[in-house]
């Protein structure tokens, strides 16, 4: 009984905190665009390099970076 009272809080606040962080999230977005003239190339530009770009596969992003080897 107690452990689903503070089961349910936890999770009522876990969803006060996500949203709150997309609201803060949406706000900074906006703000920064504020004064933007060019709204709608933003869209434009990301398809443009989303197009230029060289494909990426799973492994290449999956895969670790080599470990640096100790110093002598």
């Amino acid at each position: 009984m107690i452990f689903s009272a503070v089961n349910s809080k936890i999770r009522r606040s876990q969803c006060v905190l996500r949203k709150s962080y997309h609201y803060l999230d949406e706000f900074v977005f906006r703000f920064n665009r504020r004064t933007s003239r060019s709204r709608g190339q933003l869209f434009y530009r990301l398809l443009e390099q989303a197009v230029a770009a060289e494909p990426v596969t799973y492994r290449q992003i999956a895969q670790r970076p080599p470990k640096a080897s100790a110093l002598p």
